[in-house]
């Protein structure tokens, strides 16, 4: 494994640019659904927000595994390092789903809140 300094900056650099990234989506989509639910589109804005909380770890893992690609890793290392990425991508598209299939009682809850 290289220990070259600008590799192992430019890991981190990378991770950090796509956890800035998520998070910055998760703001917009929030804001957004903020607007929407003010405009009782309750599905709509229940849906934005789901988006938003998936996008960050989904970002992140996809950061992960492009910032990897900097490091000069030997052969079983570098096994170890893909199998973890391809972990994280799958944990991470899970995530993401699983909000996605939030929404709907996430909006019936709302619904209910509001006809009482």
């Amino acid at each position: 494994m290289s220990s070259n300094p600008w590799r192992i900056l430019a890991l981190f650099a990378v991770i950090l640019v796509f956890l800035l990234i998520g998070r910055i989506i998760r703001a917009i989509l929030d804001r957004s659904a903020e607007r929407l639910e003010n405009q009782q589109r309750l599905m709509a804005g229940a849906t934005l927000r789901a988006l938003g909380r998936g996008a960050v770890f989904l970002l992140a893992a996809l950061g992960i595994s492009v910032a990897l690609t900097f490091l000069e890793l030997k052969s079983k290392v570098a096994e170890v390092s893909n199998t973890v990425s391809a972990i994280l991508l799958t944990i991470g598209v899970g995530y993401f789903f699983y909000w996605l299939a939030e929404v709907p009682g996430t909006w019936l809850s709302k619904v209910a809140e509001k006809s009482e």
